[in-house]
């Protein structure tokens, strides 16, 4: 009886262990490569879609004020609420810091095809950057200012 239990063939060679090894290393390499970048685009994603939010809501409350506020008190609000600010000619250019953001939104005066300036319609940019100065996001709207005087 123990004479036929040694003649049993039945198993793995080693060959066949270690391709069995191999074929299981490249499929588990395949998928965390792929979880891996999967990862940064996600990171990447949140990134932008945070800056877009912080830029969304910055144009929401320059147009809320904006409705009730003439050019004048409107350019002190915006100032009210920056860290630092820029005067320069016909352009206002504040800057603040909100999160882990720099939003950056200027101020000037509406130009139409030809360059000319539209009475009473200002141009607002907020552009939003990282830690790093990298533009994450960049918004613009048009607020009107009804009885300016250039």
């Amino acid at each position: 009886m123990q004479r036929s239990n040694l003649k049993n063939q039945n198993g793995l060679t080693l060959v066949e262990v270690l391709v069995s090894i191999l074929i299981l290393s490249i499929i588990i390499v395949t998928f965390l490569t792929f979880f891996i970048q999967s990862e940064k685009n996600t990171n990447v994603s949140e990134d932008v879609l945070d800056a877009s939010y912080v830029a969304q809501t910055q144009l929401e409350r320059l147009y809320y004020e904006s409705e009730t506020l003439n050019y004048d008190a409107f350019i002190q609000f915006i100032r009210s609420q920056a860290d630092s600010y820029q005067s320069i000619k016909d352009l206002e250019k504040v800057v603040r810091f909100e999160k882990e953001f720099k939003v950056e939104t200027v101020v000037q005066p509406a130009k139409n095809q030809d360059n000319e300036v539209i009475h009473d319609l200002y141009a607002v940019i907020v552009k939003v950057y990282d830690q790093n100065s990298n533009l994450k996001a960049q918004m613009e709207t048009k607020l009107f200012f009804e009885g300016q005087e250039e």
